[in-house]
């Protein structure tokens, strides 16, 4: 009986070692995945930060851009602004020389009236 129980205690341990064995087996799987995944969310990570980046710059480069776009619409802003003074300031002056022309022009009517009239 001894010898029956101590063979049956063999087996059990012999199963529990090939258990153990199995199990190990796919802890060290189950490590290798973790390790694979894990590397593959520092490789997703890195593309992210990477395309965020390139976001980022062509974003600063858009603003860039659009801040020389603003400053060249100044500059071309300040240049009509300019030729709208001129073009006021000739109006005006043109004004003053129509008015004195007027001017003259009801003198010289006033005159001929004055000289028909005393012919």
């Amino acid at each position: 009986e001894s010898h029956s129980r101590i063979e049956t205690l063999e087996a059990k341990l012999q199963n529990a070692m090939i258990e153990l064995s199995k199990t190990q087996k796919e802890l060290t799987a189950s490590e290798q995945t973790i390790a694979n995944l894990t590397s593959d969310i520092d490789e997703y990570k890195k593309e992210l930060d990477s395309a965020n980046e390139f976001a980022s710059n062509a974003a600063r480069m858009e603003i860039s851009e659009l801040k020389v776009s603003i400053a060249t619409l100044k500059g071309e802003l300040a240049a009509a602004k300019k030729e709208c003074l001129v073009a006021t300031k000739e109006k005006e002056h043109e004004k003053r020389n129509l008015k004195k022309l007027a001017d003259k022009s009801q003198k010289c009517i006033l005159q001929l009236k004055t000289q028909l009239e005393e012919a």
